[in-house]
């Protein structure tokens, strides 16, 4: 009777889209983390030559060096947790 018309392919550009917007969403946090790595593994670099400069001052027991060596231990966990969350995300 009437004239037909097409359907559009919204489910395939639906598609597309979620594709690109789980890309984007990927490379942000892949971007996030390596952000972090980098500004992680620097602060790892000042504590550690602070702690030396420390530790030559007022010996390795001092309080204030055992401080600081705990915390480049936290730091330095942290980092390696980001490392492994990049590779995870890199093997996807």
């Amino acid at each position: 009777m009437g004239k037909e018309f097409p359907k559009p392919i919204v489910q395939q550009e639906s598609l597309g889209a979620i594709m690109v917007s789980k890309l984007m969403k990927g490379i942000g946090e892949w971007f996030m983390l390596l952000k972090n790595a980098i500004n992680l593994r620097k602060d790892i670099s000042k504590h550690r030559h602070d702690m030396y400069v420390l530790a030559e001052r007022k010996g390795l027991s001092h309080p204030e060096v055992i401080k600081i060596s705990q915390q480049l231990d936290e730091e330095i966990f942290l980092l390696q947790k980001i490392i492994r969350e990049i590779s995870s995300i890199q093997k996807v």
